[in-house]
Order: structure tokens, then sequence, then C-alpha cells
């Protein structure tokens, strides 16, 4: 299960298994009343552009990384631990007040999704010990290189805000309940971005194409 956010209040985001041609609706795959999502749409439309773009988050993630997955990838068990990852950030947020653990689960799913993509363009896993190490920047900036796409800028820009993994191991991160979820949605967003350059799953790209409304992800303010 996975979530996304209105201020402080998550919701789950729940994808089927489809096969074939089908009608997606993203909106609809979101777990909150009508109630609340009429207000919504009726008070800050711009906030259910940002919904949307979080089920893509989800959708593109979670069936890019089934596609490398069925056709034996050798990032496959790379991914397989992203998505537990994903999966058990999205538990800690909704069953706890003390989030704070989740922090360096989401920056291990980001890592293992960055080192995913990076292992199925051709990276030894070498490389990626001795060049990348845990340096999200330095993950951003290969990745874009490889496989770029319109959200480059996005990518790079919330890599060098994250959190660094090897200290938030060791010590609480300081970080507001706000700043945490919006950790736990980088790690949605960054993951999804990995598969989206590797595979043919790109939703959100079709959502800006058709709406012509930019996808913009940055930590809140």
């Amino acid at each position: 299960m996975y979530r996304y956010y209105f201020s402080l209040t998550i919701y789950p985001v729940n994808i089927h298994v489809g096969y074939g041609e089908y009608r997606l609706i993203p909106l609809d795959l979101i777990d909150i009343s009508e109630e609340e999502l009429d207000e919504v749409l009726r008070y800050d439309p711009e906030q259910a552009y940002h919904a949307i773009y979080n089920v893509c988050d989800v959708y593109d993630f979670g069936y890019g990384a089934n596609d490398l997955i069925t056709r034996d990838s050798s990032a496959s068990d790379l991914l397989k631990n992203a998505l537990s990852n994903i999966t058990a950030t999205s538990r800690v947020l909704s069953d706890s007040n003390n989030i704070e653990g989740m922090i360096p689960v989401s920056l291990v799913a980001i890592e293992l999704a960055f080192k995913a993509a990076f292992t199925h363009i051709g990276y030894e896993e070498s490389f990626m010990k001795n060049k990348l190490g845990h340096n999200f920047k330095k993950m951003a900036s290969l990745l874009v290189k490889e496989r770029s796409l319109d959200s480059d800028k996005q990518v790079i820009e919330l890599c060098e805000n994250l959190p660094d993994l090897v200290g938030t191991r060791y010590r609480p991160s300081e970080l507001t309940r706000l700043k945490m979820i919006d950790v736990a949605m980088a790690a949605q967003f960054i993951a999804a971005e990995c598969t989206r350059r590797i595979t043919d799953r790109n939703l959100a790209a079709q959502i800006v194409q058709q709406t012509g409304f930019p996808r913009i992800y940055k930590f809140q303010k």
C-alpha cells in the first residue's frame, strides 16, 4: 500500500492489477471520501493535480518494477527490495504517530531504486559502490545523464535536499512531521522516476500532455 498527502493528512492509493486495455482514472484510486475529495476539487484544485501525480508515481513504479521483475531483469532483486521499503514506509505513516523510523527506510528505497536503474542500464556493482556510494546527488546526476526526461531538474533538486542516508541510521533527523512526509513522498517520486527511465511506463507524462498542468515536485516550505 502506498500513500499521498494533502498537508498532514495521508490517504492510501490502491492500484489494482490490470491486463489488456482499461480506463484509468487516478483520483478514483485514492481511498478518500467523496465529501473530502469534492472539498479539495472546489477549494484547492491545484492540490488535486498534485494528488493525481502522486497516484502516477505509485502506478509507474509498481507496474514498471513488475514489468522488469517478470522479465527477469538483472535489477529484479533490487526492485523487489525497493518495493518492500516503499510499502513499509506507507505502513509506518498510516499506523504510527512516531514516524521517525520511516526516514532511513525511505532513503534506502531511493538508493535501491537508483541502483536498480543503473544495474539494468549495465553498470557494475563495484562502480556503484566505489563511485556513487550513498551520494544521492551523484546518483541523480548519473541517472539524468543516462536517461534524460523533462523531470530531470526536479529529480536533481529533490536529491540535493534529502537527509543523509548514513546519518539517519544513527541519529534523529530532527525533521518536522511534514518534512518527514515529504521524504516519503520524494522516495515514491524518485523510485518512479527510476523505472520511468528504463521501462515504457510513464503515466505522469501522459497526464502532463493531456492536461497541460506541469508536474511540480519540491519539498514543502
